[in-house]
């Protein structure tokens, strides 16, 4: 059968028509959205000159086709965990799920047998992670497991560490995994919870749709008994990690969450950590049974994903969907698979 999928080729976004083999495992991709990883990956290609990637790493679909060694069923929805393993190398032997060697990753291959969530059908590989979704799941909100699951992980990390309830606690940059980290937080009863961001769209509609503490950088953070405990990094800037250090109070615990912009220049004194005596804990990726416990918790939180879905595209409107991240004038960016 035919396929549409967006690819990253020659410096812009462009549709291939692709034919896939039937005799696979084959979903028809209900929803998919923007995230700040395709865009940081995007300037990446363009800087590296890399070619070719088909993008979409945080979509859901339904299953049009299986196989009898499958337990899926025809019409079955499920969300996709992007990463599959080798299950060979050191990482994969010893169960670290997100840690492997040789890690393909939906959405970030330039192989037309792996195709991103920016398709219309694709076929899966039998060792993807899916999780089936319950009929009481809103299946637009259910395409943000996959970042939910993300942060769920990082504060497991963060709690295992040290203890969160009674902190102040920091978070800089409010992009969809500075909402999240936000709403997730409150079940550790913290002591506060400030958020710091540049722009003013994101601080504006936090306050207004998620009640947040948001802010920019005040001189007044830089006193020291206005400084933090806890500092989360969700921003994956520069400037966002130069702030943390900025706020952060000695003895304290630095988060980074936000995937930093690969070949972005940091200009920073290690010695900050030592002078500080801080504790920095890094996470990335959920591991697949992080996408279980968000898929049981996202319910809880049906409102406020609802709202921080600000935007949703056709399928043809890829290009116009990417504009509106890249002007940051939005949180989450759907596309809807069915207009």
């Amino acid at each position: 059968m035919k396929t549409t999928s967006w690819k990253y080729e020659d410096g812009k976004l462009k549709c291939d028509s692709i034919t896939i083999d039937e005799s696979s495992i084959i979903i028809k991709v209900l929803y998919s959205c923007i995230c700040g990883t395709d865009i940081h990956n995007i300037e990446k290609f363009a800087r590296e000159e890399v070619d070719g990637v088909y993008l979409g790493h945080e979509f859901i679909g339904e299953i049009i086709n299986s196989d009898s060694k499958s337990k899926l069923k025809m019409g079955d929805k499920v969300i996709v965990n992007p990463g599959v393993n080798c299950g060979k190398c050191v990482y994969c032997k010893q169960g670290y799920d997100t840690y492997c060697l040789n890690r393909k990753t939906y959405g970030m291959s330039s192989s037309s047998d792996m195709l991103g969530g920016f398709s219309k059908f694709l076929k899966l590989n039998n060792d993807t992670k899916l999780h089936v979704l319950p009929p009481n799941v809103n299946l637009r909100n259910a395409v943000l497991i996959e970042p939910i699951s993300v942060v769920l992980k990082a504060l497991n990390i963060l709690s295992n560490n040290t203890k969160i309830s009674e902190k102040k606690i920091a978070i800089v940059g409010l992009g969809p995994i500075g909402i999240i980290t936000n709403l997730l937080l409150k079940k550790f009863k913290p002591q506060k919870i400030v958020s710091f961001e540049i722009e003013k769209f994101r601080i504006d509609k936090s306050i207004e749709f998620f009640n947040i503490d948001a802010m920019e950088v005040s001189s007044a953070f830089f006193h020291e008994k206005n400084k933090f405990d806890i500092v989360i990094d969700c921003s994956g800037t520069v400037s966002g990690w130069n702030t943390c250090f900025d706020v952060i109070k000695k003895g304290g615990v630095l988060m980074e969450i936000g995937q930093f912009v690969s070949g972005n220049k940091l200009y920073f004194d290690p010695s900050v950590i030592c002078k500080k005596d801080l504790k920095v804990l890094g996470s990335s990726l959920g591991d697949d049974i992080y996408y279980s416990d968000a898929l049981s918790i996202i319910n809880e939180f049906d409102n406020e994903l609802n709202m921080l879905i600000t935007h949703e595209f056709k399928f043809n409107e890829l290009n116009d969907a990417f504009e509106k991240v890249i002007e940051k004038t939005c949180f989450k960016v759907v596309i809807n698979n069915e207009k």
